[in-house]
């Protein structure tokens, strides 16, 4: 589990972005936006060499 999102703890570059997963209409009639992280290697930063096979 990640605690810290300002904390590099992958060793390579990562994109971490947050999206709605999903939005929940409550009983009250309100909603309410569930939400979902993404992370993603930062291919286009990535350090010379540290690209690992395959990709």
């Amino acid at each position: 589990m990640i605690s810290d999102l300002d904390q590099d703890d992958f060793g390579y570059p990562v994109n971490i972005e947050q999206v709605t997963y999903v939005t929940r209409q409550l009983v009250d009639g309100s909603s309410v936006d569930l939400p979902m992280w993404v992370f993603t290697p930062g291919v286009d930063n990535m350090p010379e060499g540290a690209m690992p096979e395959g990709g």
